[in-house]
């Protein structure tokens, strides 16, 4: 057991648990089971909808900003806008892909890291939140 608070934050199963819902990994869990039981190899569908949805909006303001900084009516020359919303719903497309792209690749950066060392990562026990409280001090107030 841990001397102090801050020792034992960093490695205790049962922040992570709460962090990362791993209660469904059992009482003896190895860290990479964050990666192999929690991935459900779909594409993030959502992750797309957001992001062309975002630089759709982006291009279709940077077009109404545009027409009203050249002194035209904000609406006028729709196509404009048309054109803005189609190279800002691209560019989401391709922004959300790359960032996509740039996850996956840290993430097997970090699973070879750990597969490759498995004398620093050993499999962790899980133990209960009341085994990680102190003894209780009553603190009275002075008054």
């Amino acid at each position: 057991m841990a001397e102090t608070i801050d020792d034992d934050y960093a490695y205790c199963p049962n922040w992570r648990e709460a962090h990362y819902n791993m209660a469904r990994l059992g009482p003896r869990y190895h860290p990479l089971d964050v990666f192999t039981k929690f991935d459900d190899h779909r594409k993030p569908i959502d992750k797309y909808i957001y992001g062309t949805g975002v630089g759709a909006a982006c291009g279709f303001s940077a077009m109404a900003i545009g027409q009203y900084a050249s002194g035209k009516p904000v609406f006028s020359q729709i196509y404009r806008h048309a054109a803005g919303i189609l190279i800002g719903f691209i560019g989401g497309y391709f922004v959300v892909k790359y960032s996509i792209k740039r996850a996956t690749l840290e993430q097997s950066r970090l699973m070879h890291y750990i597969q490759s060392r498995p004398e620093y990562f050993p499999p962790i026990d899980r133990y209960k939140y009341k085994d990680t409280l102190g003894a209780h001090r009553l603190v009275r107030i002075l008054r």
